[in-house]
């Protein structure tokens, strides 16, 4: 196994852990979104994650996802890469959204890509693309800065 073949299995383990405290806390915001690990390819510092409409709950009146329920996939799935690149827990320091294109479908991939990873703040921009039609519908763009407690080994 190579260096990069590593640091993509020690990522998608970071990663998969976070997810699985995600959905042990039902109670949680985070849990119903149920987010699944699709790819990470640390070299690109790219991570995909899925989001399958998972009920009414994340509809608005019009039958399409809400737009805070696609703020709330940005913030989590960006912010569970960015404490799996930096190995500490962040906050979101700001969240940028544009609606493309109304998100009628049921199956989404979130492709984040970490733009800077620096001592203190991490960027990164995203992306919601219907996987049925192969449509962007929205991005986002985030910051997130590192905070005090060390979650990963």
């Amino acid at each position: 196994m190579d260096s990069i073949e590593k640091k993509n299995l020690e990522l998608e383990e970071r990663i998969s852990e976070f997810l699985h405290i995600n959905a042990d806390d039902e109670k949680r915001h985070n849990a119903l979104l149920n987010l699944k690990l699709v790819k990470c390819d640390f070299a690109n510092s790219k991570i995909i994650f899925r989001f399958d409409v998972g009920g009414e709950w994340c509809l608005n009146p019009y039958g399409g996802i809400h737009g805070g329920v696609s703020c709330s996939i940005f913030d989590t799935s960006m912010g569970i890469g960015a404490v799996a690149i930096a190995g500490e827990y962040v906050t979101t320091t700001d969240l940028s959204v544009n609606f493309l294109k109304p998100m009628l479908g049921r199956h989404y991939d979130v492709v984040c890509e970490y733009t800077h990873v620096g001592n203190k703040i991490i960027r990164c921009n995203a992306k919601l693309i219907n996987i049925d039609t192969g449509e962007l519908s929205t991005m986002a763009m985030a910051g997130f800065m590192k905070v005090k407690r060390t979650v990963v080994r």
